[in-house]
Parts: structure tokens; C-alpha cells; sequence
């Protein structure tokens, strides 16, 4: 196992948490390249959205998702073109399993289908209950911008008029369940109004209601609605109806309001690049000031300003999206689209306290040089929280050309806000489909990242996963293997920190993408020199990385032979921070023609005090055999068996052997095995006596005399 430790130094203030898309058919986030920007690969799961909500998302481009909101871990999804244009709304739970489960599906009281085509009347729409929702704890809010009322006109001849309604579901003491039981919200110049419910937003007991074709003239307005102490009711009367400053504004296209219901921005026609503020200075919204124009400089006629927009919580920072916007240089009628975020100290947005204070892009824009396909429409969708902005760009274009979408991830700088790019950008899946409009409204679930691939040619569809905590390392692009026919594998990895800290990474091998084993690293580097030499199992963090503002790249060698990678494998590299989310790299082939084993069977013969003789079993495609030990010899030999002489008696040795091929492939080493010489045998004779035995002969007889002879 390797493990790599090392210190970014883009620090960023809030923990982005975990990336949900749902998305259709198993959409994964892919890698590829944009300059200074970490780019994250996720994961699939087997939950289809089908299976889920428990409904059928007919054909293709579907609409599921086309809007979103959340709170905690409750999401609301808007599908504005269920049966036949109708709409519903689905409230999902998230679980901490990551796994998802249907809470209620809403429906307006009355179905609004569309109304085909008469021989006398033009087709009517249908009622798009769905185009927008909000959740605030026990209280969902449902735009519904194509309402029907029917009208009767001044010869007495009936028709239908979409004016639009939004409407009011509270949860029910047993919990959410499928319900059509709301209440209707209507504004109080019905005559005048048109699309009322095109954007809606809800804080706490506070609700409004954009309404971009109302009053005379297009103006547009924003109607404000307090709950009633007895609970919501059916009414038109609004606390409060904040119209737009000029003829044409269609103030309403959007709409937030901060966490406090102190601050409210709204978002005018395409075409106006209008966008104002109001202010509660009353507490219940009875009297405000405002509007306060939010402008920048520059803007092409058909930048989309004030398509999207978000408040921060505390209600003194806006994000203003602009989908057209067109970088500097040449006029396009189609630009690359950008985000501008919006300062007010205390929250007081004011002539002489409001300030424009940054331009986010993409580092990959996308504009329509030619005008005749769109761009990447960056900022269709825009949300905050805390210190992390997130920008849709749902028209995102793959390498192969399909528009699948995507997400980017800016985070606020010790600094402030500036001009800048994103510092994590999330790619929707290539699935050979296009216009999937991942990213067409984004938000924060749980201080989670959300989106939903709304639109899909096949009509299939199926949940994506992307867990982002404090670390994150991810693959650019493909391992690749060398040509030198020994396996080893080159890749480049970019490993990121959100709070500055070492990351240890560990990188391990699959054959079949489940079974994951510890990798082997020859070497690793970065831009900067080598961070380890010779074959490693670990980096300290002493090595002294040189850092950088997005996230630190490192390349690395593995050795897919010494891991024992078959001849001809394909495989897949896993890269994980410790305490962090990784990736899993797309599938490549190891150029291993042979893969030796270790040898085995070590055993000895011919033993003698000085001398023995070791053997082993032979390895299959090996040439010659490496034969370490601590006799301090190192024997190259082509059998398999080898003498050692010149051994010091009654010693014990240790041996390990290796097997290697004309090619070059190593096996790895056999297993240690021991063994001792034989003792010196002394053949001297000595003889040894008892120290206490008298061993001293007697003395010679003397004085013999001769006698009595005969």
C-alpha cells in the first residue's frame, strides 16, 4: 500500500460535504482537463429514480428536475411536464445510508393538462405545476406559471388564460404523504398577471411568488405572503407587491429571499439584464426599501443577467447569474456565460452601500463564436452558502461534442470574493446523449451539493454519487503503461485539501473493479523533483512539496509486475485520501508479456561445517535466479540450486532467491529461509583422572638379603 502525504494551499472556509446528481442512466461526474481546476470522477448507484419516486419518466427529454430545492436532507423536485404538462413535485429524503426514499408526491387539486389545438382556439398550455418549488421545514412551496382560469370575454364568448398560481402544502401531523390537499395563492391584480409562480422562494413563515409578466406593461412584481397565525389560507392578498422599476423588467424570472426574510432579489427577462433588491424594514414587510438596481459595466444585450440569483443567509451577499454573458473582446450574441457576486455591509443594500465585487467564469468557457449553437449557458442556476458558491452550466460540452452539463465549485479566498475561476469542477455524463442540463438548478442539500440531469434521449434514469468531505484526489486523465514491456504503469494524480492540511494517499489496483489490492510505487514525483526514490511504501510528510493555488499534482510509476498483474491484464488504479474521497481510474492494459512467480520450496543439501547446498523449485519463464544471503555472497545462477563454501561453522544463514527473465521481469522474493552449519568434531584422545585418586606408585624395594639357603 502507498501512502503520500502533502500540504495544499487553497484554503477554503466551509466543508462542501457530499455531491449528490441525480442523474439518467447511472450518470457519473468524468475527469478531463481545464487549467487549474480539480475536476472529480464519481460513482454510480444501482437506485434508479424510477424505482424511487415509483413513476415512469416517459421518454425523452422528461423534465424530472427541472426544478430543485432542499432543506436538511429533504429534497423537493419539480417535474413541470408530468402527464401531459400537468406537473407534479416529489419530496425525496436523503438517508445516511446514501440511499433515497419517496416522502409524498404533490399534485395541484385540479389536474391542468394541456388543451390540444381547436378548429377556433389555439392550443392552451398546461398548468406546469412544478416550474418552481422551495421547502422551509414543514412548508412546500409549488410554482404552477401556466395555471388556467377561464375568462369571459365582452360578446360573452368563454376562453382560457394561463395567469398562473403557486401553492401552499404543509405537512400533516402523520408526515408527508402523496396529497393534493394546498392551498391556492393567486395575485391580487388578476387581469394583469402573467406567469405568476414562474420562480418562488420561502423563509421561515415568509413566501414569495415572482410573477414576471405582471402589472402593465411587463414590469413584472414580486408578491410577498405571510403565514396567517391560523395556518395558511386561500387568498390574493399578498403583505406586500414589489414591482419592477421599468416597462419590460419582468421582474420575477427569479426570485430568493435570505434566511432572516430580510432581504429579497428578483431577476428580470432575458433581454433586461435587470436585477433588485428590497429590503425589509418593517418586520413583517408592510413597508421596505428598495428596489435597488444590482449592475455592472459592460454587458452584451443578451447577457441573461439576472437569470438565476441566490442570497447568502445572512442576507449580505448576492449571487447574480448571467448565461450569456460575453467574455471581453469581440461582440457574440452568445457568450460563455459568468456569475457576479454582490456586497452589502450589514445588509443594507443601498445606492452608496451596495458593491459589485467579482466576476466568477469557468476556466473552459464555452461561448458561440459561430451564433449558431449556444453556449454552455454558465450561470443558468447560481447558489451560496457560507462561503461556497455553486454555478450550473447545464449546456456543458463533452471532448465528443454532447452537451451534458456541468457544475462548478467556487470557493471565497482569505481575501474576499475576486475575479476568479472555479476551484472544483463537476462533469455530467457522456453517455452519448445530449442536453441533459446537469446543472440546470443547483442547490446545497445538507451542506451538500445538488443537481438533477433533467433532460435524457432514452428516458432512462438512475441515481449518481459524489462524496466530497475535506480531501479529495482524483486521476487526469488514464493510467498509461510503458513500453518497456515491464509493467510498470505511469499516471498523474491531483490531490486537494479544503483546509490546508497534509493528506495521506493510498493508492491500490483492482482486476475487476471490486477486489482492490495495495499498489507498488517505483517512484513518484512532481513538478519539483523527485518525492521518493526506489521502490516506496510511504512518503513522509517531511519531503517539502512545493504548493500551489488549486490543488497539488503529483505523477507516480507503479509496478503493475512486482504486484503480480497477470500477462495481459487490465486493470484499475484506486486512489483515496485517508479520511478523504478518491477515485477509480477508467480501465487500461498493463505491457506485462510475463509475470514470474517468487520461488518456492527453498531447501538445503550436502551440509558441512564450511559448505552446504541450497535449492528451490523451478519457476516457470524464469532464465536465471538472484540468491541473496547473509553469507555476504550474491550468486547469479541459471539452475536452480546454488553452492556456498568458505561458511563458518556451527553458523546460522539466511537465504531469499528471486526469479528474472531475458526481459527483464523480476519475480518477487521467496519467502526467508534459514538453516546452520554443522559443528567442528575434535578427533584428539586424552586421558583424565579423578583429582582425588592417589596416583602416585610405590617406592622401589631396597636392602634384600639373602638367608637360610640350602
Amino acid at each position: 500500500m502507498f501512502y503520500a502525504t502533502w500540504r495544499e494551499s487553497k484554503r477554503l472556509q466551509s466543508l462542501i460535504g457530499l455531491v449528490f446528481a441525480f442523474a439518467l442512466f447511472f450518470s457519473l461526474f468524468l475527469p478531463a482537463f481545464a487549467n487549474a481546476t480539480t475536476i472529480w470522477q464519481g460513482g454510480g448507484s444501482s437506485q434508479s429514480i424510477e424505482s424511487v419516486i415509483g413513476d415512469s419518466l416517459i421518454g425523452g427529454n422528461n423534465g424530472f428536475g427541472w426544478s430543485i430545492d432542499s432543506d436538511n436532507n429533504v429534497a423537493v423536485v419539480g417535474y413541470p411536464s408530468y402527464d401531459n404538462e400537468a406537473g407534479a413535485v416529489y419530496i425525496l429524503q436523503h438517508n445516511d445510508d446514501d440511499s433515497w426514499t419517496k416522502l409524498a408526491k404533490l399534485t395541484a387539486p385540479i389536474s391542468q393538462p394541456n388543451i390540444a389545438a381547436t378548429e377556433d382556439d389555439s392550443k392552451i398550455s398546461g398548468a406546469h405545476f412544478g416550474w418552481s418549488v422551495a421547502i422551509s421545514g414543514d412548508t412546500v412551496v409549488v410554482g404552477s406559471p401556466s395555471d388556467q382560469r377561464e375568462l369571459v370575454n365582452e360578446v360573452g364568448r368563454s376562453y382560457i388564460r394561463n395567469f398562473g398560481a403557486a401553492y401552499v402544502f404543509t405537512k400533516p401531523a402523520g408526515g408527508w404523504a402523496d396529497s393534493s390537499d394546498a392551498i391556492k395563492l393567486n395575485g391580487f391584480d388578476q387581469e394583469l398577471q402573467e406567469g405568476f409562480g414562474w420562480s418562488v422562494d420561502i423563509a421561515n413563515n415568509t413566501v414569495v411568488v415572482g410573477s414576471r409578466g405582471s402589472q402593465i406593461y411587463g414590469k413584472g412584481a414580486i408578491y410577498v405572503y405571510n403565514k396567517p397565525v391560523d395556518g395558511w389560507v386561500s387568498t390574493s392578498s399578498s403583505v406586500a407587491v414589489l414591482v419592477g422599476p421599468e416597462n419590460g423588467d419582468g421582474i420575477g424570472y427569479s426570485v430568493a429571499i435570505d434566511s432572516n426574510a430580510k432581504v429579497i432579489v428578483a431577476g428580470g427577462a432575458n433581454n433586461k439584464n435587470h436585477v433588485v433588491v428590497f429590503t425589509n424594514t418593517s418586520g413583517d414587510w408592510s413597508s421596505y426599501s428598495g428596489p435597488q438596481n444590482l449592475t455592472v459595466d459592460s454587458l452584451n444585450s443578451q447577457a441573461g443577467f439576472g437569470i438565476s440569483v441566490a442570497v447568502s443567509e445572512s442576507g449580505d451577499t448576492i449571487v447574480v447569474g448571467a448565461r450569456n454573458d460575453q467574455s471581453a473582446g469581440a461582440y457574440v450574441s452568445w457568450g460563455a456565460g459568468a456569475a457576479y457576486v454582490f456586497y452589502s455591509p450589514g445588509a443594507v443594500w443601498s445606492a452608496d452601500n451596495t458593491f459589485a465585487i467579482a466576476r466568477l467564469t469557468a476556466s473552459d468557457p464555452q461561448p458561440d463564436f459561430t451564433q449558431h449553437q449556444p453556449s454552455a449557458i454558465f450561470g443558468e442556476s447560481v447558489a451560496i452558502k457560507d462561503d461556497v458558491i455553486i454555478v450550473g452550466s447545464p449546456w456543458h460540452k463533452a471532448s465528443t461534442g454532447q452537451a451534458v452539463g456541468a457544475i462548478y465549485v467556487f470557493t471565497k479566498p482569505a481575501g474576499g470574493w475576486t475575479n476568479t475561476t472555479e476551484n472544483i469542477q463537476l462533469l455530467g455524463v457522456n453517455n452519448g446523449n445530449t442536453y441533459q442540463n446537469f446543472g440546470r438548478d443547483v442547490v446545497f442539500l445538507d451542506n451538500q451539493v445538488f443537481s438533477i440531469a433533467t433532460l435524457n434521449n432514452d428516458g432512462s434514469a438512475g441515481f449518481s454519487l459524489f462524496p466530497i468531505t475535506e480531501s479529495y484526489a482524483s486521476f487526469l486523465g488514464t493510467p498509461t503503461a510503458l513500453d518497456n514491456s515491464n509493467g510498470q504503469v505511469t499516471g498523474t494524480v491531483s490531490v486537494f485539501d479544503l483546509d490546508n492540511n497534509l493528506v495521506d494517499l493510498k493508492v491500490e489496483f483492482s482486476l475487476d473493479g471490486n477486489n482492490w489490492q495495495s499498489a507498488t510505487f517505483a517512484d513518484v514525483y512532481d513538478d519539483n523533483g523527485p518525492l521518493a526514490t526506489s521502490t516506496i511504501d510511504s512518503i513522509t510528510a517531511i519531503t517539502g512539496i512545493a504548493e500551489n493555488n488549486f490543488g497539488h499534482t503529483i505523477n507516480f510509476v507503479w509496478d503493475s509486475a512486482i504486484d503480480g498483474v497477470g500477462q495481459s491484464a487490465t486493470v484499475y488504479l484506486r486512489v483515496t485520501p485517508v479520511g478523504g474521497v478518491g477515485s477509480v481510474s477508467s480501465v487500461f492494459a498493463v505491457n506485462n508479456p510475463i509475470v514470474l512467480s517468487a520461488p518456492t520450496g527453498l531447501g538445503v543439501s550436502n551440509i558441512t561445517t564450511s559448505s552446504l547446498n541450497l535449492f528451490w523449485d523451478l519457476v516457470a519463464g524464469a532464465s536465471s535466479y538472484n540468491v541473496s544471503s547473509t553469507a555476504g555472497t550474491l550468486l547469479v545462477t541459471t539452475s536452480t540450486s546454488a553452492t556456498f563454501t568458505g561458511l563458518v561453522s556451527s553458523t546460522e544463514y539466511f537465504f531469499q532467491v528471486n526469479a528474472f527473465d531475458a526481459a527483464g521481469n523480476v519475480s518477487a522474493y521467496s519467502a526467508v529461509f534459514s538453516t546452520s552449519t554443522l559443528a567442528v568434531v575434535d578427533t584428539t584422545t586424552t586421558t583424565t583422572t579423578d583429582p582425588g585418586t592417589d596416583t602416585t606408585p610405590p617406592t622401589v624395594p631396597t636392602g634384600l638379603v639373602l638367608s637360610a639357603t640350602t
